[in-house]
């Protein structure tokens, strides 16, 4: 039985928001996560591997032997890999999480995929960021907001600052992702807090910028400009200093990296968002599989375990969820130019204390 994509996003939100959200369906056969008892509000991190990342190399069926010969060229050999179980390994550029994995701080969920096979990208994708699921070759989405994006404007609802809370961030910048398109929740797109600060040479800028929204009496309209504008240039001066402070462990050098320290400087800094947005793309590799994948892995899997450890060394790994998901797996055959054809389903990863650990779901081969 397939868990459906739709079933793992609802039930996620739920849990690492606290929220209960409207739909539906729950994890069949497994129920990876679990309530933790922590007072500080939980976070929900999701990255996003863009491109259909190969499931069957991340994870691999060590005794499946339809898994090596269906892979001549790319299966990984058994003594490389970073033993689960007798049963699974992790590629080895995904290493460091094995401790995360023994301490009970990792649950993989397998096969995960929608009712029915989409090998396109585009439509693929509209179901992940909407939690809707459609029959191939159907319309896109005329949904506007994303399921982020509601839980966005569900937490909104409740916090005390009304609609000019930050509650939610795409960190990389671009265009929003669907994803996050909200009704009411205002979420910017981030890609470097370094510029949100003005430059020594125009600080009297700073200045005479206060000056104006101080003066004279206002009211209606121009009262709220003026409070959201304070409120805004705030925030800004906010995420630009806490980004700057310096982290608790060693980061690798990588965009991914650098962005998930941010991230957790905002969450220890009690910034107030609580949804975090960001994406590694590459993952469509339909030649020459093997020296692609491993550096996109390498990008992987050493700035997610920097980051949870930096978040346990903060001392609020406790409130934060990690969800790593892409689009869609890659075919057991391998094809012609050594490389893998968009697929079906995959193993989603879910990183924190929080979640119910081990492997979960049906296995994919």
């Amino acid at each position: 039985m397939q868990i459906t994509r739709r079933s793992l996003l609802i039930h996620g939100a739920q849990v690492a928001a606290g929220f209960s959200y409207a739909g539906g369906l729950r994890l069949a056969q497994a129920q990876p996560l679990r309530q933790t008892t922590n007072a500080r509000e939980r976070c929900l991190v999701v990255v996003q591997l863009t491109g259909g990342n190969d499931g069957l190399n991340c994870l691999v069926p060590l005794r499946q032997d339809v898994y090596f010969r269906a892979r001549p060229s790319l299966a990984l050999p058994p003594g490389e890999l970073v033993r689960l179980d007798d049963d699974h390994g992790l590629h080895p550029a995904l290493s460091s999480w094995r401790e995360l994995y023994e301490r009970g701080a990792m649950a993989i969920v397998r096969s995960v995929g929608l009712p029915e096979p989409n090998r396109s990208h585009f439509e693929s994708m509209d179901s992940w960021h909407t939690a809707e699921c459609k029959a191939p070759g159907t319309p896109a989405s005329k949904r506007f907001t994303g399921w982020l994006g509601r839980l966005a404007d569900r937490c909104t609802a409740d916090e005390a600052g009304g609609l000019r809370s930050l509650v939610a961030m795409n960190v990389g910048g671009g265009m929003l992702p669907l994803s996050l398109r909200s009704e009411r929740a205002l979420i910017p797109s981030v890609d470097d807090p370094r510029s949100l600060g003005l430059a020594a040479s125009t600080q009297h800028l700073a200045r005479a910028r206060a000056e104006l929204l101080e003066r004279g009496e206002a009211r209606g309209e121009l009262a709220y400009l003026r409070e959201t504008a304070k409120a805004s240039y705030s925030l800004a001066e906010r995420m630009l200093v806490s980004a700057q402070s310096k982290p608790h462990v060693q980061y690798p050098g990588s965009a991914l990296a650098r962005r998930l320290q941010w991230i957790a400087r905002w969450i220890e800094s009690g910034l107030g968002a609580r949804i975090f947005h960001v994406e590694l793309s590459g993952f469509d590799t339909h030649a020459r599989q093997v020296h692609a994948h491993r550096l996109l892995l390498e990008q992987l899997g050493p700035a997610m375990d920097a980051f949870q450890r930096d978040l346990r060394a903060a001392g609020v790994e406790q409130s934060v969820l990690s969800l790593v998901f892409s689009e869609f797996g890659r075919r057991v055959q391998e094809n012609g130019s050594r490389g893998t054809d968009h697929g079906w389903a995959g193993p989603v990863f879910l990183l924190g204390p929080g979640v119910r650990p081990g492997l979960h779901g049906p296995a994919s081969v």
